[in-house]
């Protein structure tokens, strides 16, 4: 148990995405619910989620990854994969927050990399902001939206550059795991 998740909205998305072993705490008996989750953060859960074999992956394609980080191994999984080939500047950007479409643009690569095809389960959500969605992410927002694993941030509004926390990211993952074993 984690004694900053007790009164947290998030406790139970954080309890099973902790419980298998997805998404852990910073200390033992921290979370950091609040805390922006960073892009080695996040591919570090993807990569866990997909049982990846990390001595399967020894080397490092990015000069910012250091050969001794914990989260090494599943960066240059996500790259293999075609999960992330990193950010622009043909770095990672491993300790930079993930921003909401970097996000739902990882995800949507990460369903077909598993051959899962997301189901639409609702409408299109008119989001107020779309127009500020890069246009490389529209189509795995709009996707993930339709499949009920990606939520707006209140207001009609999807925020796309904006920073999702690691509650955030629990929740989002155990919507993601339970949409899968559907």
């Amino acid at each position: 148990a984690f004694a900053d998740t007790e009164q947290h909205w998030a406790k139970e998305s954080i309890q099973f995405v902790n419980k298998l072993g997805i998404l852990k705490g910073i200390k033992e008996t921290e979370f950091a619910p609040n805390e922006a989750m960073t892009r080695a953060m996040f591919i570090t859960a993807l990569g866990r989620l997909s049982n990846v074999n990390e001595q399967d992956y020894s080397a490092s394609s990015f000069g910012d990854v250091p050969a001794d980080a914990y989260y090494r191994s599943f960066v240059e999984w996500a790259k293999t994969a075609g999960i992330s080939s990193g950010t622009q500047m043909g770095s990672f950007a491993p300790n930079q927050p993930i921003s909401r479409e970097q996000i739902a643009t990882m995800i949507f690569r990460f369903a077909k990399y598993l051959g899962y095809e997301l189901p639409v389960v609702q409408a299109k959500a008119a989001f107020a902001d779309e127009a500020q969605i890069s246009s490389w992410a529209k189509e795995a927002v709009i996707a993930l939206q339709q499949a009920g694993i990606l939520q707006g941030k209140g207001n009609q509004m999807f925020d796309p550059q904006g920073k999702a926390t690691r509650a955030e990211i629990a929740a989002l993952l155990q919507r993601l795991v339970q949409a899968i074993m559907k």
